[in-house]
């Protein structure tokens, strides 16, 4: 399918709720327009994009990035436990 622009992500949603197009997300990034009812959505079976935090391996992590981790993955367990990432896993 040829592509017919490439713009700013929040844009996409905007031009998307008024009927003005459509684009491929991720669900986390369209939790909040679907609860509100100014876009649809279908899943696109058999794909799956995976998310990780990376580190150099050739310095030791800092504690502020040890905290930093933890608090992503709160959020992520948080946001997977009440339903807003719904197809999402942590590992």
């Amino acid at each position: 399918m040829p592509k017919r622009a490439e713009i700013n992500a929040t844009i996409a949603l905007d031009l998307v709720s008024q009927g003005l197009g459509f684009t491929v997300y991720s669900y986390c990034g369209l939790h909040d327009h679907l609860v509100a009812g100014t876009i649809s959505a279908a899943p696109i079976t058999s794909f799956d994009i995976e998310w990780m935090l990376a580190s150099s391996k050739e310095r030791p992590l800092t504690q502020a990035i040890k905290i930093f981790e933890g608090m992503m993955r709160e959020q992520a367990a948080h946001a997977i436990g009440s339903g807003d990432w719904r197809t999402a896993v942590l590992v």
